[in-house]
């Protein structure tokens, strides 16, 4: 779909993906789309003020802002979505983006 790649296909064929970042420029001019490669348009950018309502954790209402290149402001709370360890929460204040790997360590018993 991107045309960065081509690849013999029957007739008739859908385009297949080379798998890589679409890249392409998202409607706001500002952010360039991140899935990977893909037929039709792209999504809508994710930081436009009409579609950021709340803090990054979903605490607070969010200020307005004009432009999707407007910071997104932190309510400074603890963050508290679930790591990926599926025990623990996030604690680092209220962040956009992927929280970090759980860093708790745990004593396990020896098998024998």
């Amino acid at each position: 779909p991107c045309g960065r790649t081509s690849s013999s296909t029957p007739c008739g064929s859908q385009p297949q993906s080379c798998g890589g970042r679409c890249g392409k420029s998202l409607d706001c001019g500002n952010h360039i789309c991140e899935a990977v490669c893909h037929v039709g348009p792209c999504q809508p950018c994710k930081l436009q003020p009409s579609a950021v309502t709340t803090c990054p954790c979903g605490r607070t209402p969010a200020p307005h802002r004009s432009s999707c290149t407007d910071p997104v402001p932190s309510c400074g709370a603890p963050c508290g979505r679930q790591l990926s360890c599926g025990v623990h929460k996030c604690s680092v204040p209220c962040h956009l983006g992927p929280c970090a790997p759980c860093s708790d360590k745990q004593r396990l018993p020896c098998r024998c």
